[in-house]
């Protein structure tokens, strides 16, 4: 079976940096759409989708979701 194509999750933090979310999301972006859409990017919040609020001015971003498990991730052995 093959993997699903990457996906990066940036998470929103209240009181971000807005260059600490906007340039990775960015440049993520970009490399997604060079490559023809095989890595994907969101903007995520522990609080789930809505407006999080950045550090700088009342500038708030807008989470589309909750940071996702990583299903990748294995339980150590008992």
């Amino acid at each position: 079976m093959p993997s699903p194509p990457p996906h990066a999750q940036v998470v929103l933090i209240d009181g971000f940096d807005p260059l600490d979310v906007v340039a990775p999301f960015e440049v993520l972006h970009a490399g997604g759409a060079a490559s023809g859409g095989t890595l994907t990017v969101e903007l995520v919040s522990t609080e789930g989708p809505g407006e999080a609020p950045s550090g700088t001015g009342g500038l708030s971003l807008r989470a589309t979701a909750a940071p996702a498990d990583d299903r990748r991730r294995t339980e150590p052995a008992a």
